[in-house]
């Protein structure tokens, strides 16, 4: 279960599919959309809609919680694997009531990282509720389950990572280098009028504050007098939820080596259109994005916040640097554009290191035995629930 169709066809892509082969009865939770048809045309899984909201809403949550409830109740599943700030809430609380006996939450960030003052308050709450309706919470990274256990989220015992982690490893052969792929990316390149002989600085995701957006459009300003042909691609969608300021527009349209794509189904095109991955994120899970680039053979310069540390070994894959500080990120990426040899041996151990350790196979595996051991657990506790009504009716 995840809050939006989106963030299943992204984070769950492949995993659906293979969780159906492998025996279970898979069925995909999320607000209505046209994206939960497709994920359940690719995937051959069952799918239902609630319509849910990302920020919060109490009269629309309750609605929404509700409803999962008369869902679960239709529907009894025996394992709930729900995931996203707002499904985490609602999905666990829905499978709580409902009385699901294997119950996990998949913590895929700390939105609260981002923010401050009462509403921060507001979101460590719905996090300490999702973790304690869970029997198991899986972070999809170290520093994420560090980080969660320093703010008092997770219960001792309670939470794992699997394998190196994400949730989903990374499908080493969508983004590896090809011949068809390279063609893409100068295809990309021309339809967007970057010349093939120009460096580029790319960035993939939300176009929203807390991904730095910001700070790289200052680093990009800082490093035109140095590299006064470099070109800066941004793929991806403005976030309504995380809107940045009105001024942004003019910046950018000042700055006529700023290219975006607006969203992409398929982003691997852009990996192979760039030299380098830019990701000045402010607070990640896991950034999939950086795997994604690294795979594709892109060394990758991020931040040293949670999550973004677990993507990127610092001067080996790429370089991590301090979040909100333009000048650092200017440094890096200016360090990497100067000395190509670097960035390319940096971006093949970045691939090595991808298919390696983020094998979706491995990941799929551990959480399996997963599944299994809570359904092992889940089932004697039926039983024993099962045998008491028994005795006592």
């Amino acid at each position: 279960m995840t809050t939006v169709p989106l963030s299943a066809d992204v984070l769950l892509r492949g995993q659906l599919g293979e969780f159906r082969r492998r025996g279970y009865e898979v069925t995909v939770v999320s607000s209505p959309g046209s994206l939960l048809e497709v994920v359940s045309r690719r995937e051959g899984v069952a799918t239902a809609a609630v319509e849910m909201r990302r920020e919060i809403s109490p009269s629309a949550d309750v609605r929404a919680l509700l409803g999962l409830c008369r869902l679960f109740r239709e529907i009894r599943p025996t394992i709930t694997s729900v995931g996203t700030p707002k499904a985490g809430l609602l999905g666990g609380l829905a499978a709580l009531l409902t009385g699901v006996p294997c119950r996990i939450y998949v913590l895929h960030g700390l939105r609260l990282e981002a923010v401050s003052g009462p509403r921060r308050s507001v979101l460590w709450a719905a996090e300490w509720i999702a973790c304690r309706c869970a029997q198991t919470v899986v972070c999809v990274g170290p520093s994420l389950l560090r980080r969660a256990e320093s703010l008092q989220l997770l219960r001792k015992g309670k939470s794992i990572v699997l394998h190196k982690g994400t949730l989903n490893g990374v499908d080493y052969d969508r983004f590896a280098e090809t011949e068809d792929r390279i063609g893409a990316g100068r295809e990309l390149r021309a339809q967007l009028g970057i010349p093939q002989n120009s460096s580029v600085v790319g960035f993939v995701g939300r176009i929203a504050q807390d991904k730095g957006i910001l700070d790289l459009i200052a680093a990009y300003r800082l490093l035109q007098p140095s590299f006064p042909d470099l070109y800066l691609l941004l793929v991806g969608a403005e976030d309504p939820a995380d809107p940045l300021p009105i001024e942004f527009e003019s910046l950018v349209s000042g700055l006529p080596r700023v290219v975006g794509t607006g969203w992409l189904e398929d982003p691997t095109p852009a990996y192979h259109a760039m030299n380098i991955l830019a990701l000045p994120t402010y607070r990640e899970g896991i950034p999939g994005v950086a795997l994604q680039a690294a795979a594709a053979g892109r060394p990758v310069v991020t931040t040293s916040v949670t999550g973004a540390v677990d993507a990127v070994v610092d001067g080996v894959t790429g370089v991590i640097v301090p979040p909100r500080d333009p000048l650092a990120l200017a440094e890096a990426l200016g360090q990497l554009l100067s000395d190509p040899g670097r960035s390319r041996r940096m971006g093949e151990l970045g691939r090595e290191r991808v298919q390696r350790d983020f094998r979706p196979e491995d990941m799929w595996n551990d959480l399996d035995s997963l599944f299994q051991q809570l359904l092992q657990r889940g089932t004697s506790r039926v039983k024993t629930l099962r045998s008491r009504t028994s005795v006592n009716g």
